[in-house]
């Protein structure tokens, strides 16, 4: 991005103070409008009989280890984005190479984009049942385009636009949450005695849930720094933010998955829009309801399913936050999600790429744990030929290490994303160690990393947001 631009909107660090627009409070319901995601709905109901074989305690029990889990290590994947006000993109050129970290950059990007579809198209079911309640008209594909223009609309207006429609959406969201959970236990409390009483166990049904729940927020765990670089450094310590982040995620995830365990148990029904129609008393709560599920959608999306693949594109093609952000939502049109959410190789598709992305985890924390000490040279993530661009902008260790962790992913694949984390961390470490960093030399800064981030802010003519 040769071009002078607002540096929120750009791959460029974030000063603390000046841009850094998410405090602990918007960072809460930011998460906790991002968290009502429908994966949680079918993950609950496959947990507990008649489908899974966990009780009641133990489903819970599960949402809250994963939710530990997926904290912890977005604390320690987001660290330098906080630290450097840095997107993963930019991030990721430290032990991928200036050129290679494309690769893993597209391997998030791609499934973002294909879950933008689908949640798209999930919300635009919501807004079609209630345009044939309405006023008759009955046609989701044209609720899904103008679903899509309006949520690409919001994104290419930057990040502080979808700073305020989450934290906004995420006050009804709550309500909303509240009252369809009251229904259902008011109306099928007594029947959840059977789930509760139930054996269950804590063997591989239980680890697989766990697994299972991780998997929904692996890919997040690659691109945090792209939120986390919004967050002060000064006033705000690292564990405040990291408990901001539980105190976010488990509400929405334990409401959708115990919505998907009550279903499952009582009513047999894991349409979750169906549901909703059917606990509706009024067609005017019905369409409260149905406008919950289609903002339940555009909050995670923007979040979720828009910023990764915008990053990228804004990094592969050199253009603006704002033709990112219309890239990504064009491309959107194209997921065909109705085909999406019914084809088995879908499925397949999710566990082939999940193979892929404990190990590049696994690589990025090596990386700036154990060979970085918790220090980039931040000028040299911005030059083509400096220490990060190993042998024509690809560092050969942290393909090597993917590859080693993918193998070992494949042993198992319910359980990919585990398997390949550890083995390619310890294979990066091994390879930079005793080849790469005595083969191509890396530099170390010589001043505060605020210095730093000023410098490359001067040196490549990008200004501050106003």
């Amino acid at each position: 991005m040769s071009k002078k631009g607002a540096v929120t909107e750009s791959i460029y660090p974030i000063p603390d103070g000046e841009g850094r627009i998410l405090n602990i409070t918007s960072y809460i319901l930011l998460w906790l409008a991002t968290a009502v995601f429908l994966g949680y709905f079918f993950i609950g109901a496959s947990l507990v009989p008649p489908v899974g074989q966990l009780n009641l305690t133990q489903a819970i029990l599960v949402i809250v280890i994963a939710k530990v889990i997926v904290m912890f290590f977005f604390a320690l994947n987001g660290a330098p984005g906080w630290k450097y006000g840095i997107p993963m993109v930019v991030q990721m050129r430290a032990s991928f190479g200036t050129k290679g970290q494309a690769v893993p950059s597209l391997i998030r990007a791609i499934p973002a984009l294909l879950w933008f579809g689908v949640q798209t198209w999930v919300g635009a079911m919501a807004l079609n049942s209630i345009s044939k309640v309405v006023i008759g008209f009955d046609n989701t594909f044209v609720w899904f385009v103008l679903f899509q223009l309006l949520q690409t609309w919001i994104a290419a207006r930057g990040f502080s636009s979808i700073k305020w429609f989450d934290v906004v959406a995420s006050i009804f969201i709550a309500i909303c949450m509240v009252y369809i959970m009251i229904k259902l236990v008011s109306n099928y409390g007594a029947e959840l005695t059977k789930v509760i009483e139930a054996p269950g166990t804590y063997g591989w049904p239980f680890w697989g849930g766990v697994t299972m729940m991780l998997g929904i927020y692996s890919t997040l765990m690659l691109n945090i720094s792209d939120l986390v670089r919004y967050i002060p450094r000064d006033g705000v310590s690292k564990a405040k933010y990291t408990a901001a982040q539980l105190a976010g995620l488990l509400p929405g995830a334990l409401f959708m998955c115990l919505i998907g365990i009550i279903s499952s148990a009582t009513t047999g029904q894991f349409d979750p829009i169906a549901i909703f129609v059917e606990q509706m008393p009024s067609v005017g709560l019905l369409i409260v309801m149905m406008l919950f599920i289609a903002s339940a959608q555009f909050t995670t999306n923007l979040v979720g399913n828009v910023v990764p693949p915008t990053m990228v594109i804004c990094d592969l093609f050199k253009v603006s936050w704002k033709t990112g952000a219309w890239i990504t939502g064009i491309l959107g049109l194209f997921t065909f999600p109705w085909l999406l959410l019914t084809a088995q190789s879908f499925n397949l598709f999710v566990q082939i790429y999940s193979a892929f992305l404990g190990p590049i985890l696994g690589v990025m924390l090596a990386d700036y744990y154990w060979v970085r000490k918790q220090r980039y040279h931040l000028a040299e993530l911005y030059n083509t030929s400096g220490s990060y661009t190993y042998y024509k902008g690809f560092n050969p260790a942290a393909f090597i290490a993917i590859a080693v962790g993918a193998l070992f992913a494949t042993l198992k694949v319910e359980i990919s994303w585990f398997l390949g984390l550890v083995p390619a961390a310890v294979t990066y470490q091994v390879l930079m160690k005793y080849w790469i960093s005595k083969r191509y030399e890396q530099s170390a800064p010589q001043i505060s990393e605020e210095a730093e981030i000023h410098q490359v802010l001067q040196s490549h003519d990008v200004k501050l947001s106003s």
